[in-house]
């Protein structure tokens, strides 16, 4: 499966819906089904989870605060770590020895996240129409950059990295 997943609390949902919607290939089908009542299965949640954690490209694991306890989201690293898949985590406690684990990478915002595994999702997939993750701001309505010499916010709100004005092709 071509994708980022993400590991978090099920309370995060609508932001990473937003990056899905801004472009990003979000693959985590449990953002779909976060509110209460809307799994239907927790069984079948366990193994879709499991499956597009290990078979994603890269993994983003996010806490916001240190008050929030992950849970869920150590067994959907564990098993992205055991399939080789890099994680990325975002707000870790620095005292997790998890975090030394070599295909783990600390970043210190989500942004920073979100542009290394789509580098690495833009590497492990065929590149196609011309599309270079240094070159494009990630799902944004302006299309590919030319000058990287300002920050561009997406339509949904998500500030991210340098982009461009124009909406030229190369």
């Amino acid at each position: 499966m071509s994708g980022i997943y993400i590991a978090s609390k099920t309370k995060h949902a609508d932001k990473w819906k937003s990056f899905r919607s801004c472009g990003f290939p979000i693959v985590s089908t449990w953002i779909d089904e976060a509110g209460l009542g809307e799994t239907k299965s927790f069984q079948n949640l366990w193994i879709r989870c499991i499956n597009e954690a290990s078979t994603a490209d890269v993994l983003i694991v996010y806490q916001e605060n240190y008050a929030e306890v992950l849970k869920g989201a150590f067994i959907e690293v564990g098993a992205a770590l055991a399939s080789g898949k890099p994680v990325f985590a975002v707000g870790l406690p620095e005292t997790l020895s998890v975090l030394n684990h070599p295909l783990i990478m600390r970043c210190d915002d989500i942004q920073g996240a979100f542009k290394m595994a789509s580098k690495i999702v833009w590497a492990v997939n065929e590149p196609c129409a011309g599309y270079s993750p240094d070159r494009y701001c990630f799902g944004c309505t302006l299309g590919y950059a030319r000058d990287s010499s300002h920050w561009h916010t997406a339509s949904c709100g998500t500030k991210f990295y340098k982009c461009k004005k124009d909406v030229t092709a190369p």
